[in-house]
């Protein structure tokens, strides 16, 4: 029985494009001329930020969809394989950035969450003599308990 619908875009040679997208720099330094007041010039290379690589850029890079791309790593092994590493490569090259200093660190908080499934975690004590927690509904907002907007915590 022959097949239906368009031919498929995938191609082998597509993992290792994607890791070489990915796999890139995350600090370029440009070279600029700075002009004191008194008339004198001193060149300097100042660090920069690679732009950075999204998975977004590589299938718009291809001419795929997000959901074509997700279907090949449910049918292509070598793809999944290869996207798992560009996510690592995409997370180490935001880490880079931040620690540089050439990212906002507010900004790069924000992306890691969004973009690499980061997540800020609290750790409890289980010992019941050292609770160190707050009530909270469902939406992570504390509970209202005296109907007057005082929030119960507790605190031992």
């Amino acid at each position: 029985m022959r097949k239906v619908g368009r031919p498929t875009k995938y191609k082998p040679e597509l993992c290792k494009n994607l890791i070489n997208f990915f796999n890139i720099d995350p600090i370029i330094f440009r070279d600029i001329t700075v002009t004191y007041k008194d008339g004198n010039t001193c060149e300097k290379s100042i660090p920069e930020a690679s732009p950075t690589p999204f998975f977004v850029d590589w299938q718009m890079k291809v001419g795929i969809s997000h959901e074509t791309m997700m279907n090949w790593t449910e049918t292509y092994p070598e793809f999944l394989a290869a996207y798992k590493r560009a996510k690592l490569l995409q997370e180490k090259f935001l880490i880079e950035c931040a620690m540089k200093g050439v990212h906002n660190s507010t900004f790069t908080i924000f992306t890691m969450k969004n973009v690499c499934g980061w997540r800020d975690e609290k750790h409890l004590d289980k010992d019941d003599s050292n609770i160190i927690s707050e009530e909270l509904e469902f939406t992570g907002v504390p509970k209202n308990n005296d109907g007057n907007g005082r929030f119960k915590r507790f605190y031992n």
